[in-house]
């Protein structure tokens, strides 16, 4: 009898299992603002329980009595509340998740690595090394690389930057932290 192998739980499995976290993970991940449902329907092929365009416009109902989008053009286009609390906190899930993988192949040559933000299409990430070159690299060749845009820095310049950029040091507190140890 042949042995079944089961598939490895992932961040994005957790985050975003039913067709309703995965329209609004596309949506949210997406650079365009603004979506006509034909378009939404082809882009999302392949998403189990989405039933076409009739089950694409009931979920996008849902969503919008939710307040996380809102359709225009008669209803024929959706976009996404940006302001929305959920939406906030649902897009850093997003970069999360596209962060998992890499997050695994950086440990190696970093000592810590926090999600500054996440916009759409961008995911900003500071990474503290000592070997920068190899941390570009890496990202580069990695399949979510074009979303990254990495601030990389040196121990001495992480010890440094509450005092020399207060700013940047606000943000690395209020960001995610996904590797490395705590302050």
């Amino acid at each position: 009898m042949a042995r079944a192998t089961k598939t490895p739980a992932t961040w994005d499995s957790i985050f975003f299992s039913t067709p309703e976290q995965k329209v609004l993970r596309y949506l949210l991940s997406s650079r365009d603002t603004t979506y006509t449902l034909r378009v939404l329907v082809s882009k999302l092929k392949g998403v189990r329980g989405l039933g076409g365009i009739q089950g694409l416009e009931k979920i996008l109902t849902d969503l919008e009595e939710a307040g996380l989008v809102h359709f225009i053009d008669n209803r024929r286009a959706v976009r996404v509340s940006d302001e929305h609390a959920g939406n906030q906190v649902f897009r850093k899930l997003w970069g999360l998740c596209e962060l998992e993988s890499l997050y695994a192949q950086l440990q190696s040559v970093s000592t810590k690595g926090v999600l500054l933000s996440t916009a759409p299409g961008e995911i900003n990430l500071y990474v503290v090394t000592d070997q920068p070159d190899e941390v570009r690299k890496l990202t580069e060749q990695h399949p979510m690389g074009k979303l990254a845009v990495l601030v990389l820095n040196s121990r001495e310049q992480f010890d440094s930057a509450a005092k020399k950029d207060p700013k940047l040091w606000t943000a690395l507190n209020q960001g995610v932290r996904i590797w490395g140890s705590s302050w």
